[in-house]
């Protein structure tokens, strides 16, 4: 199968070729990012300098696949364009809109919902999940500064996805379910996958509870020489409850599974949020659970079209 592509960037005419692609996509960070290279001299527009012709806020769609089925892989926004040899050209997914026009908000106890649609750009859609967030109070500041604040201190995270807002808590959104096998569509090259069971893995939980009020309770179970993982949660009242929950998911961090990365072709397409189910054919015993994806890079152009897949925690 030959990669193919189209590229349309503002006014510029549709490009179906480029000397390299990476886009990277996790909920891990507030913004999808990446950047695509193109030759300087390109024939399709008369000897015209594309680096002037391209803008910062120009809109950009790239679509990938196989032999011309091509279908839309990222939308977004160029951010900067490099006018070297070769064009560097810059790019982000809709955060970039919330970068723009500052906000000044304040108010008592509200939804997270509510303070999302405060800060929101006119024409965005969001998906915000229920919680109260207590007192607030922005000044001069970005939504994306707010969203990133809000990931910080309270562990509420926020990314895009088809032109959506999604704001909640880790694993709190999934997607679709991909099958991943060593003998048909994980690559030997790249793949940095490891098999590590649970009794050989050292966590360490801080968890927190954030009250309406803005109080916090706060407690640590685990490994004290451990990898350490902070939780947020909301409204929980008790330390005792706090803990029987973060223990739940220090069960979960346990669990036996997948660690590392793994290089697979560009298709089956995957976003992080899907759902990996990663199989062995040499080693049926460790076929066991599916995982999140936690992010994603993808890669396109003349090294092949293909993307490098970071599983996270067990999902069943």
């Amino acid at each position: 199968m030959e990669p193919t592509m189209k590229i349309r960037i503002g006014d510029l005419p549709e490009l179906d070729f480029l000397i390299n692609l990476e886009i990277d996509s996790s909920w891990r960070q507030l913004t999808d990012f990446g950047h695509l290279v193109l030759p300087r001299n390109i024939q399709t527009l008369s000897g015209k300098d594309i680096a002037k012709l391209i803008k910062r806020s120009d809109p950009i769609e790239i679509d990938l696949g196989y032999n011309g089925n091509n279908e839309l892989e990222f939308k977004g926004f160029v951010t900067d364009v490099t006018a070297g040899y070769p064009i560097v050209i810059n790019f982000e997914d809709s955060m970039f809109l919330l970068k723009k026009q500052p906000v000044s908000i304040s108010g008592k106890s509200t939804t997270l919902k509510n303070l999302v649609s405060q800060i929101l750009p006119a024409g965005i859609k969001s998906e915000v999940v229920n919680a109260e967030i207590g007192a607030y109070r922005y000044s001069k500041v970005t939504a994306a500064q707010i969203l990133q604040q809000l990931r910080e201190e309270r562990g509420i995270y926020s990314w895009f996805r088809n032109e959506v807002l999604h704001v909640g808590f880790a694993y709190d959104f999934s997607y679709s379910t991909i099958n991943y096998d060593f003998e048909q569509n994980i690559k030997e090259s790249g793949n940095q996958l490891q098999y590590r069971f649970g009794d050989e893995q050292n966590f360490k939980v801080n968890a927190i509870s954030i009250l309406p009020d803005n109080t916090k309770i706060e407690t640590t179970i685990g490994d004290n020489d451990g990898e350490t993982r902070t939780l947020h949660f909301y409204n929980i009242k008790t330390e005792s409850e706090l803990k029987r929950i973060a223990t739940q998911e220090l069960d979960k961090l346990k669990q036996d599974g997948w660690r590392g990365r793994f290089r697979t072709f560009g298709l089956p397409r995957a976003k992080h949020g899907d759902l990996a189910v990663i199989t062995d054919p040499d080693f049926p015993e460790y076929n066991r659970g599916t995982h999140f994806i936690d992010r994603v890079k993808t890669f396109s152009g003349i090294h092949g079209y293909y993307r490098i897949i970071t599983p996270g925690r067990i999902a069943a």
